[in-house]
């Protein structure tokens, strides 16, 4: 139920609403899919670059498989378990970090990331060495250090081809609550809202409505509205049914 605040956006109000009634469609907080993410960095950070402007199980899927198959730090099998040591970021600088660019493609693809020519292998390389040097190299400590420096966000999205799209759904794959603005979310916002939002006010306007949801006790985070929405905007089951 949604708690009505004098204060409160009426963007806010009115995107809370339209989350409600997609909570509804589906039969209920209990019926939603809670995303899993991921207990290695490493896999994150190749997962958040890869799905951009990509379909993922045709396209990114086979990369992770292939960079797994060809890693022997990790396994595929394992992208779920908390298996130690994580396969966080440095252990994906020890596996790509010698190689060339060409090699870094054969293993994962020749994809560029978007408005770039750079390709997203080298992306991911330059993205783990920020992290890297900042202390960051599991999942865990992405969001203990970005909490501590918070211009860590603007250290790895100085890096060409990294914009609030990737870097969000880098912190949401790393089990960190915040929503990942790509098409699919936006332009959920936008349907619902009738008018065009970027990026970065679509990420506040869930995440604001999803903690207006939170204040009327309904028990659901920020990660699985913005899967719910994902799914049911890309034409997926968005619940467990």
């Amino acid at each position: 139920m949604i708690v009505s605040m004098d204060d409160q956006d009426p963007a806010e109000q009115k995107v809370a609403a339209a989350i409600e009634a997609l909570i509804g469609e589906v039969g209920g907080v209990t019926q939603l899919i809670i995303p899993r993410g991921y207990p290695h960095l490493g896999l994150a950070i190749l997962d958040s670059m890869f799905s951009l402007r990509a379909r993922y199980d045709t396209v990114v899927v086979p990369i992770l498989v292939r960079y797994c198959e060809a890693n022997e730090a990790i396994r595929w099998e394992q992208r779920f378990e908390s298996v130690k040591p994580e396969h966080g970021a440095q252990a994906l600088l020890d596996f790509l970090g010698p190689k060339t660019t060409a090699e870094r493609c054969e293993v994962l693809s020749r994809h560029v990331a978007p408005g770039t020519s750079t390709r997203k292998a080298d992306v991911c390389v330059q993205i783990a060495e920020v992290l890297v040097e900042n202390g960051v190299d599991t999942h865990i400590q992405l969001g203990t250090v970005l909490a501590e420096k918070p211009g860590l966000e603007w250290d790895v999205r100085k890096i060409s081809g990294v914009g609030p799209a990737a870097w969000r759904y880098l912190l949401n794959l790393s089990q960190i609550e915040k929503v990942k603005p790509d098409v699919m979310i936006v332009r959920w916002v936008e349907c619902k809202l009738g008018r065009p939002v970027g990026q970065v006010e679509a990420a506040h306007l869930v995440e604001a409505a999803t903690a207006i949801l939170q204040q009327g006790d309904l028990d659901v985070s920020v990660r699985t509205v913005d899967h719910l929405i994902w799914r049911a905007q890309s034409g997926r089951e968005p619940s467990k049914a």
